[in-house]
Parts: structure tokens; sequence; C-alpha cells
């Protein structure tokens, strides 16, 4: 373990992976696509709606806990 990358312990750069770039960011991204995905189907923090009211999101660049109008 020691020896990927240097002394340290085994690197998570995609750039010292043993499958390199571009085979890297295809092997560990996922694609996703939310056009024309009904509302009460988007993952909770792409909702207009706040469900907790905790969660922080930045709208037109400003950070905000308040739902979306």
């Amino acid at each position: 373990a020691m020896m990927h990358g240097g002394p340290y312990p085994a690197t998570g750069h995609p750039g010292f992976t043993s499958v390199g770039i571009p085979a890297s960011i295809h092997r560990f991204a996922m694609w996703q696509s939310y056009d024309n995905v009904r509302p009460h189907r988007l993952p909770p923090e792409l909702q207009d709606k706040n469900p907790t009211g905790t969660m922080w999101r930045l709208i037109d660049k400003a950070w905000s806990q308040a739902d979306i109008t």
C-alpha cells in the first residue's frame, strides 16, 4: 500500500489510477439527466420544496434554505 503514488497510501487521483484518464472518469462517474422528470420523482436536493428546511442550496448565486417559488 505504500508504493501507490509515493510514500503515501493508495491515491484516488485519476491520473495515478491503474486505468488512467479518461477511463477512470468513465469508470467512476455516473451520468444522470433529469430532463422532463416529474417533480415528485426528483431527488430532494433538486425539488423546488426544501423537504426538511435545513438543507442549504445554491440558487441564483446565493445560498438559501428557502423553497423555490
